[in-house]
């Protein structure tokens, strides 16, 4: 090996170990200073809100803070109360219904196997032995029970350790209430200070970063209204070709509810399908399906592009992200790709990979 591609080798992994120290390093300091991390978003969020009282109100910055913190809180926990209660009202109503519910399902399923069962039987006996044993739809009624009986058991066991952990919860968010209310309070001289010892180059390099990563954000919440509303459309035009009673309510709750992150048609359309199926509405239950089959067709082919041309990532790119998110994280980097692109979008834009890439080549930066 020459001297060259030698010193390009050693830059690389002074890159690569700089870059893993980092990641382990972050990882780390969140595991064991996440409330000050959660208080200092909490802080850069709320601080335009403290300024502009500051400003245009003439309030005392102490003042506003304590009122805009406390709004905050406040309003997070009663949202927080809200969603616990609702959540514990819905799994004892279907604690209460499962039994009847189980019986419907095992109702339908034995009349289909009733049914279709004994061509089953005998199509499967030309290739070899029928091996499955009892009733097709007493297994699945089976197995349905055990699956929801375990979701019913771990929501309790997760209500329980959450209320058991009260008190720790409670210090951790008094912590997080105390650091965002001196964050957001001094943020104008934490700001300044930080400033003062940040080198000049270091400074507009981050303000760089910072200025792509709020475009790439945006570029993401453009891409998932278009998304949002391209789906309310198509819904519209599917329901009413249906025609379906308050198309434009349903197009409407639709696009709200696909705004909501991490949600998605899904928790319509899946609840509706099953509920039109159980009402033996068998039509219907088939044009809702296509409906719903498009829409998540045209959303996995439009959405890649998207998100590609907003955040200025090829499509391939954006593709194999999503996919090595999934292998990686599981479910969870589906949730994880947006962020892992506006990252990666904010960084490209920014110079910084192109810097890198010029160091390990050149050596300079």
């Amino acid at each position: 090996m020459d001297k060259l591609h030698k010193e390009r080798l050693q830059r690389f992994l002074i890159v690569s170990i700089s870059i893993l120290a980092i990641l382990f390093s972050s990882v780390f300091v969140s595991l064991y200073a996440y409330p000050f991390i959660i208080a200092l978003l909490i802080s850069m969020l709320l601080n335009p809100i403290v300024s502009i009282m500051e400003q245009k109100w003439k309030i005392h910055r102490g003042a506003a803070t304590i009122i805009v913190i406390f709004g905050f809180f406040a309003a997070n926990v009663m949202f927080a109360y809200i969603l616990l209660k609702r959540f514990i009202h819905e799994l004892t109503l279907l604690a209460k219904h499962l039994p009847a519910y189980l019986k419907n399902i095992y109702d339908l399923l034995y009349d289909l196997e009733t049914r279709y069962a004994p061509a089953l039987k005998q199509w499967f006996n030309r290739f070899g032995q029928w091996e499955a044993e009892g009733e097709l739809s007493e297994m699945a009624v089976q197995k349905l029970r055990e699956y929801l009986t375990m979701f019913v058991e771990k929501s309790v066991v997760f209500m329980s350790q959450s209320i058991s952990s009260f008190t720790y919860t409670m210090i951790v968010l008094c912590f997080i209430m105390l650091a965002a209310y001196f964050m957001t309070k001094d943020y104008p001289n934490m700001k300044s200070l930080f400033a003062r010892f940040i080198p000049e180059r270091v400074k507009l390099f981050f303000a760089r970063v910072l200025k792509h990563f709020k475009q790439s954000f945006v570029a993401v919440i453009k891409a998932q209204l278009s998304i949002a509303f391209l789906t309310a459309i198509l819904s519209f035009i599917g329901l009413r070709f249906f025609k379906v009673e308050h198309s434009l309510v349903i197009s409407a709750a639709l696009f709200f509810v696909d705004l909501i992150p991490y949600v998605g048609i899904g928790i319509v359309f899946l609840p509706w399908l099953l509920y039109s199926f159980f009402q033996k509405q068998y039509v219907f239950t088939v044009e809702l399906s296509l409906l719903y089959g498009m829409l998540v067709i045209i959303r996995q082919i439009i959405e890649p592009r998207l998100l590609a041309k907003n955040l200025g990532i090829h499509p391939l790119a954006t593709i194999i992200i999503l996919f090595l998110s999934i292998e990686f994280f599981g479910a969870f980097g589906v949730f994880l790709t947006p962020l892992i692109l506006i990252v990666i979008s904010s960084l490209y834009h920014a110079k910084v990979i192109q810097l890198i890439s010029r160091y390990i080549k050149d050596g300079v930066i």
